[in-house]
């Protein structure tokens, strides 16, 4: 009987360990659950501070992109503006060298046709 008593002492400090170790473990898992929850804290506070910092940027980069947009029409219409002004003032310098040139053309073409009828009549003009 002293055995079986033995025994029982045995198998409860046994017990009394096991248990001991188990809530040993179970307070360092806690402990860790407890850091890894502050850390999800602080990520989370963070996160957020990032995410509104990139939201910003990302309102400020759509400003800039219609800003750059306008800035690019903007630059169509005065491109299309010198277009048409370059072509005015072609046509304001060319058509005159143009009238010029006929106007010209047209005196040569008269002076040789007086050239040809007065050497016709001998030189000598009519009345």
């Amino acid at each position: 009987m002293v055995a079986l008593l033995w025994l029982g002492v045995i198998l409860v400090v046994g017990l009394v360990i096991a248990l001991v170790l188990a809530l040993s473990l179970v307070k360092q898992v806690r402990t860790q659950l407890v850091e890894i929850g502050s850390g999800l804290e602080r990520l989370d506070s963070q996160l957020g501070k990032l995410l509104k910092d990139v939201s910003v940027l990302v309102e400020d980069a759509n400003l800039d992109v219609n800003k750059f947009e306008i800035l690019l029409d903007s630059a169509g219409k005065v491109a299309d503006s010198m277009g048409s002004a370059s072509k005015l003032a072609f046509s304001a310098v060319a058509a005159p060298i143009v009238r010029v040139r006929a106007l010209r053309a047209g005196m040569d073409k008269l002076i040789s046709v007086f050239r040809l009828s007065g050497s016709s009549t001998g030189g000598k003009r009519r009345r």
